[in-house]
């Protein structure tokens, strides 16, 4: 009776030990049948099945769903089972289920996943971007183009009404402004327009002479980052001002304020008989200032007036 009590306390301990591992396990005879489960494995099975395990073909069920070493969830959990066939030399087999607990695996391997999918889409827009700031470049190339075709073309042409306004020999007609139109439009135009190569003044004068407008400038003219623009400004008023007002002077008043640098420019010509819209010329010098960081609005009473600003501090580009 004595060994007895020790081969049952034995087997008890065994047991308990079997019970308490943090793995489900279960085997099963060669019929199938369940000799041995711990209670780790009855619970994840009963979450399963909503039953106790008794049989083999109760959890080929589910590696038949999810294949044997896939991952299934319990409750949210992630459990790896396996399924082993354990030989006995010979004389039969048993057949081994194991559960592990693989969920802090299994959820670093679906961020990892999901981080993968975030890099392949930001690869997709920094190419989309790519693209994209190609196309902007190329549109920002043929803008200038047009800006300076319209430019030229413009004075040009009010020179040469003024010229023959006066009568004045043809021979005092200055063909440069419509020899830069052409190159430009043949694309074989190779001069610098960076902002090295604005001197202000001579701009100015330049415009002034060849249109017969002055221009009286106040205030501190723009930091050079924006001396494209503020020519291009400046000549489109003035163009419009001689064909559309009939102005003999062009104001342009600069000043700075609310962290900002503003430009305004009027003439002394005619008002507007009604609201001034954009056309080809203001419209391109509008999505061109927009594309520089600032605005553009334009008043057409008592008296028209075209106001540009932009935010001071702008890092400067020469």
């Amino acid at each position: 009776m004595q060994g007895l009590g020790r081969r049952y306390l034995l087997r008890r301990t065994v047991k308990d030990a079997f019970d308490n591992l943090p793995s489900g396990i279960c085997f099963f005879d060669s019929n199938g049948i369940a000799v041995l489960c711990n209670r780790q494995m009855d619970r994840l099975i009963y979450e399963l099945k909503g039953f106790d395990v008794q049989c083999l073909s109760e959890l080929q069920d589910i590696f038949s769903e999810h294949n044997s070493g896939s991952v299934v969830l319990v409750k949210g959990k992630a459990w790896r089972f396996r399924l082993d066939v354990i030989s006995l030399n010979g004389i039969g087999y048993y057949t081994q289920v194991t559960a592990t607990d693989v969920d802090e695996l299994y959820r670093r391997q679906l961020q990892l996943e999901e981080s993968s999918r975030k890099l392949e889409r930001a690869g997709r827009r920094m190419r989309k971007l790519t693209e994209n700031i190609r196309t902007v470049i190329r549109e920002e190339e043929i803008l200038s183009m047009k800006i300076r075709v319209h430019d030229d073309i413009g004075r040009s042409v009010i020179a040469t009404r003024n010229l023959l306004s006066n009568n004045r020999p043809t021979s005092e007609l200055d063909l440069t402004a419509w020899k830069n139109a052409v190159r430009l439009l043949m694309r074989d135009n190779e001069k610098s327009y960076g902002a090295n190569s604005y001197d202000i003044s001579g701009q100015l004068k330049e415009t002034s002479s060849v249109l017969g407008i002055k221009i009286n400038v106040e205030g501190d003219i723009p930091d050079p980052f924006y001396y494209k623009i503020f020519i291009t400004a400046v000549r489109e008023c003035a163009t419009n001002a001689v064909r559309h007002a009939g102005a003999t002077k062009l104001n342009v008043k600069c000043s700075k304020s609310g962290g900002r640098q503003w430009i305004a420019l009027s003439n002394d010509g005619k008002a507007p008989v009604s609201t001034v819209t954009e056309g080809g010329g203001l419209s391109s010098l509008h999505d061109r200032v927009e594309k520089s960081g600032g605005t553009m609005s334009i008043n057409s009473y008592p008296y028209f007036e075209l106001v540009i600003s932009f935010p001071l501090n702008k890092e400067v580009t020469l």
